[in-house]
Formats: structure tokens, C-alpha cells, sequence
């Protein structure tokens, strides 16, 4: 989206697709996943994947570090990970 930012380090493993809304602030080495695996052993030993999509709406400000598992939607205006006092 417009006016978007990614720190420095994110990592974004887009097996599907990952959207990003406008004004959204991602903080430095924050990992955003779009594969999951089986939580059955023998599943996931035979290679069992799929691609889960991954929504950041507008407005949204992802802290240093946090972690967006595959499917996730973040809500407009959330805030992921520490919330700092007020300025």
C-alpha cells in the first residue's frame, strides 16, 4: 500500500500472497510466514504444506521482531508487539 514502510531485516516468506494496506509501519526484523505445515508427523515428514494468505490492513504498526503466522489477518489500526508509553 501507499505510504508504507519496512525496516531493515524483515523477512517475508510469500509462498502465497501477502497484502499490505497503506500507512502500515513494519518494525526491523519482523518475519511474516505464509507456509504451514501438518502438525501430524507423518504428514509433515511426507512434505505436507500449504500456503496460507497473510492481510495487514491500513494503519498498521507491526513492532521490531513480532512474528505473522500463516493466515492472519491484522485489523486496521492494530498494533503488533510492544505497545511503548504515550510521547
Amino acid at each position: 500500500g501507499s505510504s508504507s514502510y519496512i525496516n531493515s531485516g524483515a523477512i517475508i516468506l510469500d509462498n502465497g500472497v501477502v497484502s499490505i494496506g497503506s500507512n502500515v509501519m513494519i518494525g526491523p526484523r519482523v518475519q511474516i510466514y505464509t507456509a504451514s505445515h501438518a502438525l501430524d508427523a507423518e504428514r509433515r515428514i511426507a512434505g505436507d504444506e500449504v500456503a496460507k494468505p497473510v492481510q495487514i490492513q491500513d494503519k498498521v504498526w507491526i513492532g521490531g521482531g513480532a512474528i505473522i503466522l500463516p493466515g492472519v489477518t491484522v485489523g486496521e489500526g492494530a498494533i503488533v508487539g510492544a505497545i511503548p508509553p504515550p510521547c
